[in-house]
């Protein structure tokens, strides 16, 4: 145990990017990764595929947990592809057109994860002796696909890939299915082809991981992405099922917003999320989230994580009466993110501090709330609203001002500060504010007291990331988050 007094600059918080953070410090994941409820064997070894959580609360953490595993690993492989700037357009274009809704796009949802398998399996293993899998290799080559690691490379070339599917009769396809239309059927046949020889491979029950990330970026498309979404789910689950019948050592993990699901209309989607998905939620689990920080600090200071002192070592024990944990924790959603970015915060502007007072607290709360929480929350409306709402917002929820107000109130100063938009676009923003947690709603409930032997009535606020399942009514009376007072203004 070390007895050093460490100043801030000393600490190792990590970065508030977990991919960035995988690459430049890997021994966070060795040594500060925390997963309370198992996730990551169960994404390695269980039946679950999806994990699924709102922006900010650890998802590619835990992607890049199990490729560092995979790193130092002899029994497992892992790929991480990015869905990042994907071209919904081109693959809207060649999606089947007889086929309506998600559908649609399973088929070839189908064919480019298939193709994703081939191409992380040929990266990492060598199988030139199994003819079928470098005759596949070979086709691919030739049509352009296997060579470059970006997934739009093999959605670009899908149209010159079915021009050339002649080419695949080459190699003996028999699938039994009859073939009335070869551009109709020929791509579905190539699917199940690449997926029956992966029976020939020999895996030697090593695991392999193929883990899509990179949704977040697709709020800003329109209804059809979100049946091309539901398609890739739909493919997903039907290819892991195809593997693990056949006990093929080789899995799809997806990333996704929880804000994205709830987007999807397709009705057999959540029986999917119900069998094969994990929710990541840090609400009400104070105490693991404690555990999380306090690993971070134990990295440093080479003390026990356990330890309860760990984040008294820098913060006063209390902050206006109540304990300083507590207390900057109402500034933040309850997120890994946001706790873990107060403290790079704090090393990046006490740098030569080994503790800090409650004026020097108060200072970098103002700093967090305007650099980070109120632009978190600028992004989190990316997509679901319109631009100009967005830029306007600080504006609208300043003028609202530290009092409660309503949705009468709220429609009419954000009409003023955006005019003519259309007033059901204010309804959804102040909805979507609640969903992601920076407004909450005053319930107020008929209570009998008995000492005073007559009735009162019973305040109190509910925010979505401590109640997950409240919903909002608009017909209750709403508050501003905490975090963003002192960006607005507000004071404390």
């Amino acid at each position: 145990m070390s007895n050093k007094v460490l100043k801030l600059k000393d600490y190792k918080f990590g970065f508030a990017d977990a991919e960035t953070e995988f690459k430049r410090e890997p021994n966070i994941f060795e040594n500060a990764f925390y997963d309370p409820r198992n996730i990551v064997d169960r994404l390695i070894n269980g039946n679950e595929f999806m994990l699924i959580g709102n922006k900010g609360v650890g998802k590619t953490a835990y992607s890049a947990k199990i490729r560092s595993i995979a790193q130092s690993s002899d029994s497992l492989y892992a790929e991480q592809i990015s869905l990042e700037n994907f071209e919904f357009k081109t693959f809207s274009d060649i999606g089947l057109k007889s086929i309506n809704g998600c559908q649609r796009f399973k088929s070839y949802w189908d064919i480019t994860l298939t193709i994703e398998i081939y191409k992380f399996l040929n990266k990492i293993l060598d199988f030139s002796c199994v003819e079928s899998f470098n005759q596949i290799i070979n086709f691919l080559t030739k049509n352009n696909i296997i060579l470059n690691k970006n997934i739009n490379n093999t959605i670009n070339f899908m149209p010159s890939l079915e021009l050339n599917i002649k080419d695949i009769f080459k190699l003996n396809l028999n699938t039994g299915i009859s073939r009335k239309d070869i551009n109709t059927y020929s791509m579905v046949e190539f699917s199940e082809y690449l997926l029956e020889n992966l029976k020939l491979l020999y895996l030697n029950d090593f695991r392999h991981l193929l883990i899509i990330d990179g949704l977040d970026d697709i709020l800003r498309y329109e209804k059809n992405d979100f049946d091309i979404l539901a398609g890739l789910f739909r493919s997903a689950n039907s290819i892991n099922d195809y593997l693990f019948a056949n006990n093929i050592s080789i899995k799809i993990i997806i990333l996704v917003r929880a804000d994205i699901i709830t987007r999807i209309l397709d009705p057999d989607f959540n029986k999917i999320k119900r069998d094969s998905g994990i929710e990541l939620k840090w609400d009400n689990r104070m105490d693991d989230l404690k555990q999380l920080v306090n690993l971070r600090f134990s990295i440093s200071n080479t003390i026990n994580y356990e330890d309860e002192k760990l984040w008294y070592t820098l913060f006063p024990k209390y902050i206006k009466k109540k304990d300083s944990w507590d207390y900057i924790l109402e500034f933040t959603l309850n997120k890994p993110r946001d706790i873990l970015q107060f403290l790079k915060q704090a090393k990046d502007t006490y740098q030569e501090n080994t503790t800090l007072s409650y004026s020097e607290v108060d200072l970098l709360l103002r700093d967090y709330s305007s650099s980070y929480f109120i632009e978190e929350m600028k992004n989190e409306l990316a997509g679901f609203v319109n631009d100009d709402i967005i830029s306007n917002i600080t504006s609208i929820l300043g003028k609202l001002g530290k009092t409660n107000f309503s949705l009468k109130s709220f429609q009419k100063i954000a009409a003023e500060t955006v005019p003519n938009k259309d007033l059901s676009l204010f309804k959804e923003l102040l909805g979507r504010l609640y969903e992601n947690g920076y407004i909450g709603q005053i319930i107020k409930t008929p209570k009998y007291d008995k000492r005073k032997k007559k009735n009162t009535i019973k305040t109190y606020v509910i925010f979505k990331h401590k109640r997950p399942t409240s919903q909002i009514d608009f017909s209750n009376d709403f508050t501003i988050h905490k975090g963003l007072y002192k960006a607005l203004n507000f004071g404390s």
